[in-house]
């Protein structure tokens, strides 16, 4: 997965990306591609933000986290993005659940045949 990482007034460091791979990686099972995922670190004052945008095929997700460290906000902000993407996954697998059952033919919907022999054991006269 292409990750675009971006600080504004923080210092990205190789622990952060390693950890932000890491992580991103469980996305890619859930949407069924490797998205390109923007990850923006900013630090104001005492607060450390991060804000991550997934672009995908099936659309953007995007979350937002803030807290005392850098590492503390992604875990955050990925959690969140995990939860948006099972909810879409959950969706579409309801969707192609609920369509199956409506194309597929019910059992003894179809009409009888004469001389066929009726559900109830019994043969047609």
């Amino acid at each position: 997965m292409p990750i675009l990482l971006t600080g504004r007034k923080a210092d990205l460091t190789p622990a952060l990306k390693s950890l932000a791979e890491r992580k991103l990686a469980k996305l890619e099972p859930l949407l069924h591609e490797s998205p390109d995922a923007h990850v923006i670190l900013t630090r104001e004052k005492h607060r450390h933000l991060v804000e991550i945008v997934i672009h995908a095929r099936v659309g953007t997700l995007t979350a937002k986290a803030n807290g005392a460290e850098f590492e503390e906000s992604m875990c955050r902000a990925i959690d969140r993005l995990l939860a948006q993407a099972r909810k879409h996954h959950e969706k579409i697998a309801r969707g192609r659940k609920r369509r199956a059952m409506r194309e597929s033919p019910r059992r003894g919907a179809g009409p009888l045949e004469i001389g066929a022999p009726a559900p109830d054991g019994q043969g047609a006269l």
